[in-house]
């Protein structure tokens, strides 16, 4: 396992190096023929304002395309597509582009775990070694139960984003029961990084590894595939049709692209599917599905006559869990698999973002809970070794201020009807 990974990083590092070569030295064809000059989108007269302020923040920003939509009273009221998800093919984005919307994951994983729960095969403060063929313990406190309820709202005193090495499993496309060879002190591949020194349910602490064990517990519930159980409890009853964790059953030509840049060159990169990330951020999706599965969660777990989870259930899962643990950064707190934020330009929301290299999501309710706001973006990833604060900064602000924008323009759409 170790060698393999090894040589997975080897090649990323040396496909890096060969990039910039590529760019450099046009006689590298097969690499700088997958290399675009990008034209991010331009401003114009036949735009209204807001349509300019969300593309010059795009340019500002280095966003190649955005999709977003607007929910009021259960039902979309806005929605559009901007740039292109495709440089070489000049393919515009819509509401029917496919993103990887990364953590956002964990709210339909949390989804089917509650499905689960409401069927009365555990309690949420059971210990989940009652259910899994290994022990799940921290190793500094042995004898410390991690429940369900630890697990999704990240109290379990497991943590996976302050330690390089713990990102390791990401590299290997490997089964959810891998999550023992990464856990257990005489496991293959076990990190100590992924134990917090405090004990379970003390604090909270954000973790990937935490749903990758939710996922895995999913299957041994269900006694199906993670993806089947998705596809036939959540995705084909809230009809999301271009909705999988699974890469390979869906159109790649409409699934946004994932991008290094050098400046205002793009080079295009092969997409990767990893099954061990699928439970904490392997769901592919478009905007207008997934706002099928927003609107199940506004209304009391109902969508069009469909109903995927109780009203009791719902309110629990977006509630915060731990009130007396400390605001994770001082930002937010755990649901059920749901973050609780704090106020921004004015709206306490509840919702998930997320974040990889090359594909961010936002989904955010507003604590009336009668609108909401979700956009997806693909961005391209400079590799850079020296460090970039300020720029970085401004690229950040990007997103930011098209999350206000967006704000803004629900009051707008109130305040016409």
């Amino acid at each position: 396992m170790h060698r393999n990974k090894w040589k997975t990083s080897a090649v990323l590092i040396l496909t890096i190096f060969f990039v910039n070569i590529g760019l450099i030295l046009p006689s590298f064809d097969g690499i700088a023929a997958n290399a675009t000059t990008a034209y991010l989108p331009e401003t114009s007269v036949n735009n209204d304002l807001f349509d300019i302020k969300i593309r010059s923040l795009m340019i500002a920003g280095y966003i190649p395309s955005v999709a977003s939509c607007i929910i009021q009273n259960n039902s979309v009221v806005w929605s559009k597509g901007y740039g292109f998800y495709d440089f070489k093919g000049m393919k515009q984005s819509t509401i029917d582009t496919i993103y990887q919307v990364a953590s956002v994951s964990k709210t339909v994983t949390a989804t089917a775990i509650l499905q689960l729960y409401e069927q009365g095969l555990f309690n949420l403060d059971d210990d989940v070694n009652k259910f899994l063929p290994f022990s799940l313990r921290n190793p500094q406190y042995p004898n410390e139960a991690i429940t369900f309820r630890m697990l999704l709202s990240h109290h379990a005193s497991l943590h996976d984003h302050d330690e390089a090495a713990a990102y390791e499993y990401f590299s290997g496309d490997y089964p959810l029961n891998y999550v023992q060879e990464l856990l257990v002190p005489d496991g293959d591949a076990y990190h100590p990084e992924f134990w917090g020194n405090y004990p379970p349910g003390s604090g909270g602490n954000y973790s990937n590894i935490g749903f990758t064990i939710l996922g895995y517990l999913v299957e041994l519930l269900s006694e199906q595939t993670f993806e089947e159980y998705c596809q036939q409890h959540i995705f084909m009853p809230l009809q999301m049709h271009s909705t999988s964790f699974n890469m390979d059953s869906l159109p790649v030509e409409n699934l946004a692209c994932s991008y290094l840049r050098f400046g205002r060159i793009y080079l295009k990169l092969p997409h990767i599917d990893y099954t061990f990330l699928d439970p904490c951020g392997g769901l592919l999706t478009t905007i207008d599905d997934l706002s099928h599965f927003l609107i199940a969660h506004m209304n009391n777990g109902i969508y069009q006559q469909v109903r995927i989870l109780n009203e009791t259930t719902i309110h629990e899962m977006h509630n915060v869990q731990y009130p007396e643990s400390d605001p994770y950064f001082g930002l937010l707190y755990f649901g059920l698999g749901w973050l609780i934020f704090e106020e921004e330009f004015g709206k306490a929301t509840h919702g998930h973002d997320g974040d990889i290299t090359f594909s961010h999501a936002r989904m955010r309710i507003f604590n009336d809970n009668t609108t909401a706001v979700m956009y997806f973006f693909n961005k391209g990833y400079r590799p850079s070794l020296l460090p970039r604060i300020l720029p970085s900064l401004i690229e950040h602000q990007g997103d930011v201020f098209i999350r206000k924008l967006l704000y803004e323009k629900t009051s707008m759409i109130t305040a016409m009807q």
